[in-house]
This record gives C-alpha cells, structure tokens and sequence, in this order.
C-alpha cells in the first residue's frame, strides 16, 4: 500500500476521525532528500489498520515547508504556522477543515509573531493557540504570542527566559504550558523545566507572560506540604502502623488524607516508603493542578 517518503522535520499530529472515538494521526510536511527538497502533502495513519492513506485536500494550501508546527483544535480543524520555506522564514497560517479537507489562510490582525521555524505552538483554551520561541534564521526567539481563532487576532504575551529557545517541545498542562529543553541563542542545549502559567478564562485568556522554572514552584508547594500537620500527623500513624505488623488491619482507621486506604481494606502489603512517596506525591499533584 502507498505510504509516505522518508522525511524529516515534519510534524504528525493526533485526530478521532472516526465516530467510535478512535484516533488517526496527521502528517504534514517536511523534508526528504529522496523527493528533493520540501514537501506539503498530506497523510493519515490509522493505528488500527496500520495503514496509510494519501489524503488530497483543496483550496487554499501551505507552499512546501519544515521545522513548522502544526495543531489539531477543537477535533475539527488542523492549524500549521511557520516554518522555512526553503528560502526564508514565514509567519503565514493555514487551517485545514478536517470534514472537507479544504485549506484556507488565515490572516490576523494585530501584533504578528515574526517569521520563525522551529517553535512551538499548543492550544490552551477553545479559541486561543499560543506560540512559543523559535529561530527567525539569525536570533533564537523568547517571545510568546497568543492566536485568537474567534476574533482572528494576534497579540504578545510575554517572554520566555533571556536568551530564547528553539527546537524546544510544549505540552498544555490544565491551561498553563509547560516547556521542556530547547537551545538557547548561545547554541547551549538546556533540560530545564519551565511554567508558564495561565490567566482568564476561554476566549478572553492569555499568559501571563511570566515563565517560572518548574522545580522552583515545586518546591514552594512541597514547602507548603511540610507546613500541613495532618499530613506529617498521617505519616506517623502509618509508620506506626506498618513497625507492629506490616499488614493493614480492619480495626485501623483510615487517614482522611490517604487517597489509599484500599490497600487497609484488602490487607494488601504497603511499605512506609510506598505509603509515604504515593500519598506525598498525590497531594502535590493536586495541590499544583489547583495552583495553575
């Protein structure tokens, strides 16, 4: 069966197409040295099948590009910015209607990310795409921007930390962004974790522009764990428990913070270190998803 040339710097991304909820995946674009150069078209894998299918959509297409980025928004449309063209940096936008396959342009007003590859971009809300970094082909970028879908707006949203990152990845995490590694404009390849978080609601929100290192908001909410003495108070009880017998037993009593106490019905075995690490960490999560 037909499926795609070998390539690189393209982008695939995840899409239920189907009507039991099962997902393809979208390929767009790239680079192969077997075709020549660069490349737009189109593709769809079924991971059920296994099986690729050629995907020939109309109107108005992206030119032939890498290093872009490309999204799925709202199971209906897939968004491509950016990317090198093969002989400059672009800042252009296409959005593939998903049930024609019809490509058009779209052209925001307001303040435009400039010409990059190399970024990326995640939605965080219904209406709103937000770009982060990149390389302009001189400069590895810091700012972010915000796309509004609804209103076909553009506007600046801030700045990642001083000296940019390109070939970085992004990930929304309960509508804040979190970014992962990437290169800095000193050509220094870094494994950081940053935040950005996230104000207002849909259609209106945007970031706060302000980027925060992950380990440090981490250990500000552990801090604040150390603090709660229900939870210093659960610990104890548990080591107690687990020094007499190390099995659970029906007469103990579960601890309103322990999100474990199958385990105390079950007599399953649990060690303190189990005990302590899984409740620990699932009270950071919670107090984190809340926080952001």
């Amino acid at each position: 069966s037909e499926s795609p040339v070998k390539r690189s710097h393209h982008t695939v991304c995840r899409h239920r197409a189907r009507l039991d909820g099962s997902p393809s995946f979208l390929l767009f674009g790239g680079y192969s040295k077997l075709t020549g150069g660069l490349m737009n078209d189109l593709w769809s894998f079924d991971p059920e099948g296994r099986s690729w299918r050629r995907l020939r959509a109309t109107g108005d297409a992206p030119t032939p590009r890498r290093d872009h980025c490309a999204c799925v928004i709202n199971s209906s449309e897939m968004v491509v910015f950016g990317g090198f063209d093969g002989t400059r940096n672009v800042n252009d936008c296409y959005t593939l209607n998903l049930q024609t396959l019809r490509w058009s342009r779209d052209r925001f007003e307001g303040d435009l990310p400039r010409p990059r590859r190399q970024h990326t971009m995640v939605q965080v809300d219904r209406d709103n795409l937000v770009v982060c970094g990149g390389f302009d082909g001189s400069v590895v970028l810091e700012d972010i921007h915000v796309l509004n879908f609804a209103s076909l707006r553009s506007r600046p949203a801030g700045a990642l930390f001083e000296g940019g990152r390109c070939l970085h990845t992004c990930a929304s995490l309960g509508g804040s962004l979190l970014l992962f590694g990437g290169v800095t404009n000193e050509g220094r390849a870094e494994n950081d974790l940053l935040l950005l978080e996230h104000l207002g609601t849909t259609g209106t929100s945007f970031l706060s522009g302000k980027a925060r290192d992950l380990k440090t908001r981490v250990a500000e909410l552990e801090m604040r764990l150390e603090e709660e003495a229900a939870h210093k108070e659960e610990i104890r009880i548990h080591h107690a428990r687990y020094d007499r017998g190390g099995r659970w037993g029906a007469e103990l009593n579960a601890c309103s913070l322990c999100p474990f106490s199958s385990h105390r019905k079950s007599g399953t075995d649990l060690s303190l270190y189990e005990c302590r690490e899984k409740t620990r960490n699932k009270l950071l999560e919670g107090s984190l998803k809340a926080s952001i």
